[in-house]
């Protein structure tokens, strides 16, 4: 009875000993060995929008052997690791931030072997097996453009495409599978170019643009769960945003504040893609060159800045907000413009506002212009 006492405790103990070396798992830990460099120091850097910022810097020993590790988990979302010669490789920190590398300086991609974090093991399987597919489809596509389409290598030259895209999407479709959940997965679908469906029939039966368009831009954003802020830490969620207001919204300004109120309202989901969202449609608002984009700064400050609803901006900023938003305010196009007196050819003081005319041409020069 005493000995099964005893062996119990031992089992218990143990037990208890692997809940606290579980548990003890906290924080980030990375190690990594890389052949071919030694004596140096490299660089733990994260992507936030479409920027890198350093987090993390380790000294390489004279075998190449390296580690980044903190005591705080890291934000999840794409890292990359820099070494000497303008060298780099991407790591994908989510669940797993306790793993090795290892790989060599002349073959990063190629020689790359992950332990402790699946998804990177597989995220580079990934990179492997889709690197050849990519070339041969590229060669392939050059080749086609090349022919005529009634050339009998042409089709014969499609269906190898084809069959390379079929493999590729297999790839894709693996790994999502394996990884529902995971960053590099959220990246991949979020990469999926949405399909252009037939445009709805009026009563009339001739096609509605504008409802296609309208489905279009809501289909856009089907494969982004705006709760998850993992894809702001990759260049990905950036690219998207620029592409939907560059290319997507229509360039007139009253478009383009009614997919920012859009946009931004989906993001309130999180509060991380909030934040970057609406900086990134202000920032677009303030470095657009087409005529009446500056009404989308204006709406910005008025209904969400000066609202108090960007609290992590300084105080001078939001000063130096509301002034510009002032200033543009008189001049947005439909506004009425601000007064101004101009001297007539006789010498008369003669104000804008008192011209009584349907359309007024304002003609500004200057000698040295």
């Amino acid at each position: 009875m005493i000995r099964y006492k005893f062996v119990s405790a031992i089992v218990l103990f143990i037990a208890v000993l692997g809940i606290s070396c579980s548990a003890a798992k906290t924080g980030y830990h990375i190690k990594v060995n890389i052949e071919g460099i030694k004596d140096t120091t490299t660089i733990l850097a994260y992507y936030y929008g479409a920027s890198q910022y350093v987090k993390d810097t380790a000294i390489v020993d004279n075998k190449g052997f390296f580690e980044f590790t903190g005591e705080e988990s890291l934000d999840k979302g794409m890292y990359m690791i820099v070494l000497p010669g303008d060298r780099y490789f991407d790591i994908i920190v989510d669940k797993d931030q306790h793993f090795e590398i290892k790989t060599e300086a002349d073959n990063l991609v190629g020689a790359m072997e992950v332990s402790g974090s699946p998804e990177n093991d597989s995220f580079y399987n990934y990179m492997r097996q889709l690197r050849p597919l990519s070339e041969s489809m590229s060669e392939l596509r050059q080749k086609i453009m090349e022919l005529e389409p009634d050339d009998k290598q042409h089709q014969e030259l499609r269906n190898r495409y084809s069959k390379l895209e079929r493999e590729a999407e297999k790839l894709k479709a693996d790994h999502i599978n394996n990884f529902p959940d995971g960053l590099f997965t959220a990246v991949l679908k979020a990469q999926e170019d949405v399909p252009i469906p037939d445009a709805p029939l009026n009563e009339d039966g001739m096609p509605d643009r504008k409802l296609l368009y309208l489905q279009y831009i809501e289909d856009y954003w089907k494969n982004i769960d705006f709760s998850d802020d993992r894809l702001i830490r990759t260049p990905v969620y950036h690219q998207k945003l620029n592409h939907f207001f560059s290319s997507v919204v229509i360039q007139i300004p009253d478009s383009i504040v009614s997919a920012a109120d859009f946009i931004i309202e989906k993001s309130r989901a999180h509060d991380e893609n909030f934040k970057y969202t609406l900086w990134f449609a202000m920032n677009f608002s303030d470095r657009s060159n087409i005529m009446g984009i500056d009404k989308l700064f204006v709406h910005l400050a008025d209904n969400y800045y000066l609202k108090g609803e960007a609290d992590w901006i300084s105080e001078d900023r939001l000063e130096a907000i509301a002034k510009r938003a002032e200033t543009l305010r008189p001049l947005l196009i439909g506004a009425k413009a601000p007064d101004m007196e101009v001297f007539t050819p006789e010498k008369e003081k003669l104000s804008l506002h008192s011209v009584d005319a349907k359309y007024t041409v304002i003609y500004f020069w200057d000698s040295e212009c």
